[in-house]
């Protein structure tokens, strides 16, 4: 990554499935751990069903919106 892009890494945070690496300040490399992999899938599935709970309420605000204008009449303004 380095090389590619000419900036040095401060910190380099990779899952368990990395194999190795060859970073000469070996302590700036963190593995994630089993507890950090859980907590990440959980909020991931939380802020997907957040945004699916969100889209609802749009639709639901818009249909409201929509019945409201059909049966206020409109204003005789003449």
């Amino acid at each position: 990554m380095e090389k590619l892009t000419g900036v040095e890494a401060r910190r380099i945070h990779i899952d368990k499935g990395y194999q190795g690496h060859n970073h000469p300040h070996r302590f700036r490399v963190w593995i994630s751990g089993r507890l950090g992999d859980r907590i990440n899938a959980v909020l991931a599935g939380a802020g997907y069903n957040f945004s699916l709970l969100l889209r609802w309420l749009a639709e639901l605000l818009r249909a409201i919106i929509r019945a409201f204008c059909e049966t206020v009449p409109a204003r005789n303004t003449a």
